[in-house]
């Protein structure tokens, strides 16, 4: 006796029973009138990572995610997707991007051997909030956050998953390359003095020989000169009070 047949739909074809035909009009009329609530309730969301970078700028890295996820429901917080970007040198080191809350970074050694959907319930209680990971550009089908400036250049694997009723559901795995982090910008500090500009007028005051040699000038009083200056002028002056040429 052969087997029960396989419908197209990959489910059981079962003999026909009294009352059965009842049951099926019953189930349509219920499903007719929850309309499209009752789909959505029971549609698991869709999660898929079309491309994954990280672009080095001058200031800090961003990592933009291009895919499939439920952007409508980002923006209501209905459904909480995460972002989780590990770097794979050791495996251990992550980023993760609760859109909801921002980016905290830990260490998971859970992670050692890859992330799967045993260890999301473990993680959204791990690592610490850091304020330089944030939320940067959520258009449709594109998320884009800043990297934190701890985290390791080098290959890492992005993921994105949600935790649907109970149930964690990931995307595929993305593998790339982390850049390094832009140097942080320092203050110069001067090795010399500033430069002065002097106000003193160099062509105004004698050059620096003259007014040393002046320092020890030993003063004569007046008096003195204008006495040998009277004794000396009669003497030179010749008939009619002009002066006589000097010999």
């Amino acid at each position: 006796m052969s087997g029960p047949r396989v419908a197209a739909n990959g489910s059981a074809r079962k003999a026909s029973r009294p009352g059965a035909g009842f049951a099926t009009a019953v189930a349509i009329v219920t499903v007719l009138i929850a309309g499209p609530a009752a789909r959505a309730i029971s549609t698991d969301p869709v999660l898929f990572i079309r491309e994954a970078t990280v672009a080095s700028g001058t200031q800090t890295r961003v990592l933009g995610v291009d895919g499939v996820f439920p952007s409508e429901d980002l923006v209501q917080s209905d459904i909480d997707v995460q972002i989780l970007l590990r770097e794979t040198t050791t495996g251990t080191g992550f980023v993760r991007y609760q859109l909801s809350v921002g980016g905290h970074v830990g260490s998971a050694p859970e992670l050692a051997d890859g992330f799967g959907p045993e260890d999301a319930a473990a993680l959204v209680t791990q690592g610490v909030l850091a304020p330089d990971a944030k939320l940067l550009l959520l258009p449709r089908d594109r998320i884009e956050v800043t990297l934190p400036s701890t985290f390791p250049a080098g290959p890492a694997v992005a993921v994105m998953f949600v935790i649907h009723e109970g149930t964690p559901i990931l995307s595929n795995p993305v593998n790339l390359v982390v850049g390094a982090a832009p140097p942080e910008v320092e203050a110069a500090v001067p090795l010399k003095p500033t430069i002065r500009v002097e106000r003193a007028d160099p062509s105004a005051s004698l050059p620096h020989v003259q007014r040393a040699a002046a320092l020890d000038a030993e003063l004569v009083h007046g008096r003195v000169v204008a006495a040998h200056r009277a004794r000396d002028l009669p003497a030179r002056r010749g008939g009619g009070g002009q002066l006589a040429p000097l010999d």
